[in-house]
């Protein structure tokens, strides 16, 4: 008798996505073995780190580090003149690549997919190939943010654009006996904030950078950035958020329909860039998973006794 072959679709979702790390902590709990992932946006970034073989007690402490050094983690948003994204994503590139150990997709201990859309055809890229940590790079650059990853003749941007709950995509590719899928995107009265206090410390070095930090920082110049820049501009950042989060909410619900458990934890009012509030995250992927911990164990169950007769 053959065991049971569990798929797992990570949804796309930002800092909401530190949710998923609280799924497989239960999933771990009750010892329920995942074969196959795949991942868009931070659910690429999740799950890749978990085909590796992070636990999920590693994962855990991964976010809390990074939500208790802040300092530390902006100095990952290497900043940029192009006009194709405000973050170059270099740093954030080399930085996973070390979490990652330069892994290739061959080498991770579970099979694993991320999804990412090529900016120059319009067409889904499943990253099969190469260095794993390029193909969650890819994954997780949200139009605009960051800017898109050149690979091979593609020019890659978030996956979550075409495919923002990769269930059909893990069909397609593993043909797994069950698919769990983990939605972050819940239909809400949106409310948008009208004040952000966006604080990116730095501390200036040179003469030349202390001069550019001082100019930086007079009423003038900070108005002309906000207007600019939606990571300074609170209105316009969170117009761009709203929009992509309706777009995903209605490419997901046909994928939803394509999985046999759901899990939807309860993040909707979390930022794209919340990564302070990950232990929170985290509880609330633990909660949603619990609510639906009998009914996976139920179907595991009933898979088990069909696999039986063959």
């Amino acid at each position: 008798m053959r065991g049971v072959k569990i798929g797992l679709a990570l949804g796309s979702g930002g800092a909401k996505g530190l949710s998923h790390i609280g799924v497989l902590k239960v999933l771990e709990e009750y010892n329920i073995e995942i074969s196959f992932i795949t991942g868009s946006s931070i659910g690429a970034l999740i799950g890749g780190l978990y085909a590796k073989g992070y636990s999920s007690k590693e994962l855990e402490n991964l976010a809390n580090s990074i939500a208790e050094n802040k300092e530390q983690f902006y100095k990952l948003f290497d900043f940029s003149k192009s006009l194709q994204g405000i973050i170059k994503g270099d740093k954030i590139l080399e930085y996973l690549d070390n979490l990652l150990e330069g892994t290739t997709f061959d080498k991770l201990k579970k099979p694993f997919i991320p999804i990412a859309v090529d900016l120059i055809m319009g067409e889904k890229v499943y990253v099969q190939e190469g260095k794993v940590s390029e193909g969650i790079r890819g994954s997780i650059s949200i139009p605009v943010i960051f800017q898109p990853f050149p690979w091979k003749d593609k020019l890659l941007i978030d996956g979550g654009v075409l495919s923002p709950l990769p269930v059909k995509d893990l069909k397609k590719l593993y043909k797994p006996d069950i698919v769990i899928a983990v939605s972050l995107h819940k239909r809400s009265k949106w409310a948008p904030k009208n004040n952000i206090s966006i604080d990116i410390p730095y501390k200036p070095n040179t003469i030349t950078e202390k001069i550019t930090y001082t100019l930086s920082q007079t009423s003038i110049f900070r108005e002309f950035q906000k207007r600019l820049n939606p990571l300074l501009n609170p209105s316009l950042f969170d117009v761009l958020m709203q929009t992509i989060d309706i777009m995903n909410y209605e490419l997901e619900e046909d994928n939803k329909k394509e999985a046999d458990i759901v899990i939807i934890p309860e993040v909707q009012n979390y930022g794209t860039f919340d990564f302070d509030k990950a232990k929170e995250l985290i509880e609330k992927g633990e909660s949603a998973t619990k609510e639906k911990i009998q009914e996976i164990l139920n179907l595991i169950k009933r898979k088990k006794k069909k696999f039986i007769f063959f």
